[in-house]
Formats: C-alpha cells, structure tokens, sequence
C-alpha cells in the first residue's frame, strides 16, 4: 500500500516533471548544438575560379569561407593563362558547406618540351607516324639526292638542324630532309579539292609533296569550315612534279565553289586500268 500511496504523492510527480524538463532541454540543447555544428541550412555557391591565380582563387574563397587545394597540370591550355586556374571540384554553382575544400588544377607554366624520337634512316612514312604520334607537327619535305629514296636523313626546325639527343615543345613543326634515290624522279599531282588545309597537307605529304601557297578567299568567314576549291598544279595523272615540290591552293567556304570535277578526274584514268587514283607509289623515273 505504501508503494501506491508514493505513486500518488506530491514528491513523485514533483519529481517527474523535473525529468521531463531535464529530458526536454537536453533534448534541444543537443537540436541546437548539433544543427549549429553542421550549419545546417547554411550553403554557399561557389564562384567560379577559371583563369584566376592562386592568390586570387585564395582571396576569393576566403571572402565565401571556403578553402584552397591546389593541384599542378603536366599539361599546357595555350587558351588559359600560364599557371592559372583551369578547373575546379566541386563545379561552378555547387551548394557546399562553409570551410569546404575546393580542389583547383593549375594549367602548367609553360609548354612541356619532350625527346624528339630519332627517326633518322626511316622511310618517311614510318617518321611522320613517330613524329605526329609524340605530339610534333611534320613541316616541309625537303629532297636531296641520296641512296636511299623515301628515306629521311635529317630533320630541321625553324631552319636549324636537329642534333639528337632533342628536346623539343610538343606541337613544335619539324621539317624532313629526305632522301630522293639515285635518278631524277617525278609524282603525281593528287586531287585535293574540297579538302580542309591539314587534310591536303597529309594527303600531299604521302605523295612526297608539300602544301605551297595558300590563298583565302576575301570573303572567308570561317577557316575552320574552310575548304579548297582549285590547285595548282591541277591534279594529273601524268607523273608531273619532282619530290618535293609544293602545289598551292585557293580556300573559301562558300558552297558555291566548292569542286564537282572530282568524278571526271578520276575516270580519266589513262588506259582504262584499274589503278587507285589515291595510291602514291606510282611513281616512275624520268627528267
């Protein structure tokens, strides 16, 4: 009976409503501390860091309470300035809490120069592959009476004579001196109309000729939908140029010149053969 008469006293329930008060502002207390801990409902957008320097990624973060984590690049964006901000994580715009991490990667100091490969004694074909494969830019195509035909003796940049070992910026142009067999040897003019620049410059190079002159229409609006619309020499199934030689071209991006001969050109084969118009190891010896 005593337990009951406890349960009904003014001290149990006196004492019940303590720990009900007690429960309640541990319990808020702990809301506030915890939301304040994880700044709940507080983000901020992160602004865009592209081009900035460190200094002034640092002191543009820091104005938002956020942090920098920088990151160098191997790699040169000639569009961005040297060492500046190229990327950043989070994105642009991201909603982050404030003292967040933003990692940035830097664009390198300057192009990086790399080991030209030593192409010297490879047929010409093989050098343009290991040149281009490494990031260089294959220039002119320079013959020179030499025993071996189509093979490249030496290699030139900016006029001067590569002297291995060699370290070049990548994207350099190299030009190839190569050798054009003991007799006097003539190639075909291939057709490069309607071609972009660099397409015509590959195209003539695996005919062991260069890319002469260009010309752009004066209207040319825009080079990168430029395309060639006559050469010269024209394209010729007779075997007409020297190694070596160049052919110059006219540029436009007008549809209205853009070549339709292209057909007849290449059913004027002569003989009536089968042989591919595009195939540059028809080559024959004469003066």
């Amino acid at each position: 009976m005593s337990f009951f008469r406890f349960l009904l006293s003014k001290t149990f329930w006196i004492n019940i409503l303590i720990m009900v008060v007690v429960l309640v502002a541990v319990g808020w207390g702990g809301y506030k501390w915890l939301k304040s801990f994880t700044l709940q409902g507080v983000s901020i957008e992160i602004p865009d860091l592209t081009t900035f320097t460190i200094e002034e990624a640092e002191r543009t973060l820091a104005k938002y309470d956020l942090t920098l984590e920088v990151l160098d690049s191997n790699e040169f964006f000639p569009e961005y300035p040297r060492s500046s901000v190229i990327d950043q994580y989070p994105s642009v715009g991201s909603k982050v809490k404030p003292n967040r991490r933003i990692t940035v990667t830097l664009n390198a100091s300057g192009p990086k120069k790399i080991p030209v490969p030593e192409v010297l004694e490879k047929t010409r074909r093989r050098a343009i592959y290991d040149l281009e494969s490494k990031g260089f830019v294959v220039g002119e195509l320079m013959y020179v009476p030499y025993i071996g035909k189509d093979v490249v003796i030496g290699l030139r940049h900016k006029g001067a004579e590569i002297v291995f070992p060699a370290n070049l910026t990548k994207g350099s142009k190299i030009d190839l001196v190569v050798g054009m067999g003991l007799s006097s040897q003539r190639v075909r003019v291939p057709y490069i109309k309607n071609l972009s620049i660099e397409e015509a410059r590959e195209k003539l190079n695996t005919f062991s000729l260069n890319l002469g002159a260009v010309v752009y229409d004066d209207e040319l609006k825009d080079t990168l939908s430029a395309f060639i619309y006559q050469q010269d020499p024209v394209p010729n199934w007779d075997r007409v140029l020297r190694m070596g030689n160049n052919v110059d071209v006219w540029v436009t991006n007008d549809e209205n010149k853009r070549a339709l001969d292209s057909l007849s050109f290449y059913e004027q084969n002569p003989g009536g053969d089968t042989l591919n118009p595009d195939d540059p190891s028809l080559i024959q010896d004469g003066n």
